[in-house]
């Protein structure tokens, strides 16, 4: 078998769009009967001054995740449960909690896909950000509560996607993207079909669901979902309490979310 579990796997799946989560509170309602028809450059300046409100108010935080590949070679679903730590200024940080599947290829596969997210939440730019600078944008349709932006990759780069995102009108929060990624993510695996989908949670709307899938050079269809549990924000206490915050983490209950479907 060929080196399929190195898979840049699904580079597609870190299509994190970190810098898309937006606070609620900050944002402005867009009234369609009192405000002209807006623009699909007006519409993309609003999200990102959001985005940028949200990145300014984040603070640290944890959150589990489950992360489930996979694929017909394999017996069974490869399963790690992940805990994500975030801290501002300094990025994510990881720790495998448990791993089913008796695949280690698989296992190294999604061991890379965590050190490719961690590694890119440390630099300076997220390479999979919807930014003006990566895509051009277009108003697609609009639905009930939300309107929908045509996004076009301005170059080939396995972390962007041509696809829509989905806007929700009341507080411009982009709630889902999806598409295929406009560059395939290396010479076994092909072009990757991405759906990311966010929630609110405490104000914030944080990355809940990611679905992959792509086709791997004599392994077939792979798919891998990364399901979240609850984003734990307790840690943002005050500098005189901190250090107990710390010493009683481990007191603290984890949510693992709910189970990822079966395969």
């Amino acid at each position: 078998m060929p080196r399929w579990y190195s898979l840049e796997l699904m580079a597609a799946s870190t299509v994190s769009f970190a810098m898309l989560v937006c606070p609620c509170a900050s944002a402005q309602t867009y009234d369609p009967s009192t405000q002209h028809p807006r623009s699909a450059d007006e519409s993309v300046l609003e999200i990102l001054r959001v985005a940028k409100s949200q990145r300014e108010h984040l603070g640290p935080y944890t959150v589990t995740r489950r992360y489930t590949l996979c694929n017909g070679h394999l017996k069974s679903a490869t399963i790690l449960q992940v805990m994500w730590t975030y801290k501002p200024g300094v990025g994510k940080q990881f720790k495998v909690l448990s791993s089913q599947g008796s695949s280690g290829l698989a296992q190294r596969a999604l061991m890379e896909v965590l050190e490719t997210e961690a590694k890119n939440s440390r630099l300076k730019t997220d390479p999979s950000s919807i930014t003006l600078d990566h895509y051009s944008f277009e108003l697609a349709a609009s639905e009930q509560n939300n309107y929908k932006l045509r996004l076009t990759p301005r170059h080939k780069n396995k972390y962007l996607v041509n696809g829509y995102a989905l806007v929700k009108e009341s507080n411009n929060t982009i709630v889902r993207v999806e598409g295929r990624t406009s560059k395939r993510l290396s010479f076994w695996v092909s072009n990757a079909d991405v759906v990311q989908e966010f929630a609110n949670y405490a104000g914030f709307w944080l990355p809940s669901k990611t679905q992959s899938t792509a086709n791997v050079r004599f392994a077939g269809k792979v798919d891998l979902t990364i399901e979240a549990g609850d984003y734990d924000f307790a840690r943002r206490v005050s500098s005189t309490l901190r250090h107990l915050a710390w010493e009683f983490s481990d007191f603290l209950p984890l949510s693992f979310g709910r189970l990822a479907p079966a395969c």
